[in-house]
Order: C-alpha cells, then sequence, then structure tokens
C-alpha cells in the first residue's frame, strides 16, 4: 500500500501485488520495437527475438497475455531496452475496473485503458477477480494467463 500527502490511510495503488511472497515475478526487459513506455497494470505479450532475456511488448486486446506490469517504488514508466519486473500466472494484483466487476468473475483486458473488464469472450481473458468492483475501481485480481498455463502442462 502507498501513503501520500493529506492521506489518512493506506489503499491500493493499481500494478501493486496483494500478496507478500509473490514468486510468479519474472525479471524481463521491455522490447527494442515498444514505442511507448510501458506502465504498471498493463498487460504485456512476448517479443519475438532471439534474446537470451525475455523481451515484452504492450500486449493488444486480444494478443497471448505473458503477464502484467508491476507497480515499483523506484520507477513507474519502463522505455524500450530496459529492465522490468513482470507477474505472470498466479499472481495478485490490483488493476483498475473498466466497468462494474462481479466477485470471482473471469476478466479479460481492455488494452486501449489498461484496465479489465467481465470477460465476454472478445478480449483474452487474464484472471479472476478476487473483489466486487464499479467503474474505475483499484480491487484484486488473480492472473491466469492460458497460454502460460498451456506451456507447463
Amino acid at each position: 500500500m502507498s501513503l501520500s500527502m493529506n492521506q489518512f490511510n493506506l489503499i491500493p495503488i493499481k500494478g501493486q501485488l496483494d500478496q507478500n511472497i509473490n514468486p510468479n515475478v519474472f525479471s524481463c526487459r521491455v522490447g527494442q520495437s515498444q514505442a511507448t513506455s510501458l506502465v504498471p497494470g498493463q498487460a504485456v505479450t512476448y517479443a519475438n527475438t532471439t534474446s537470451k532475456i525475455p523481451e515484452v511488448l504492450a500486449a493488444t486486446a486480444t494478443d497471448p497475455i505473458f503477464g502484467f506490469v508491476p507497480y515499483s517504488i523506484k520507477k513507474n514508466t519502463f522505455a524500450a531496452g530496459e529492465a522490468i519486473d513482470v507477474v505472470i500466472d498466479g499472481g495478485v494484483m490490483y488493476m483498475e475496473a473498466d466497468a462494474a466487476i462481479a466477485q470471482g468473475a473471469e476478466v479479460e483486458i481492455i488494452a486501449s485503458g489498461q484496465t479489465v473488464t467481465t470477460a465476454l469472450g472478445t478480449n483474452t481473458k487474464v484472471g479472476i477477480a478476487f473483489d466486487k468492483a464499479a467503474a474505475d475501481d483499484i480491487f484484486r485480481v488473480l492472473i491466469k494467463t492460458p497460454q502460460l498455463t498451456a506451456l507447463s502442462t
């Protein structure tokens, strides 16, 4: 949780991790072809490179999702070529709701605003809502990326 001036209690921040220990965080690098900086809570996909270090790019609504950019107290944007952490399958992250979401509902990404909404089968499903949320709420999502689940079986 984060505390700023004139604030009297802790509130969650988009991209912040919910669990004290999150083993599902990988060190990666932002792909050289990434034109805009990546931000906390943003979905990322694999970059198609031959690099020994995993490279990621901003995901579109229908891309296979590798994971999400977590909040960092040190830095809030990540440009091409920079080191970045990525939270993958099994992590619990605070995300922003695009519309009302029921607790336990599957969620999918709205890539243009780095938000999530109730899964309608249009975009890539990325997890399960831990909390009930209204539009623009910051709430917890259990990240479930089927692309990684399929790779591990």
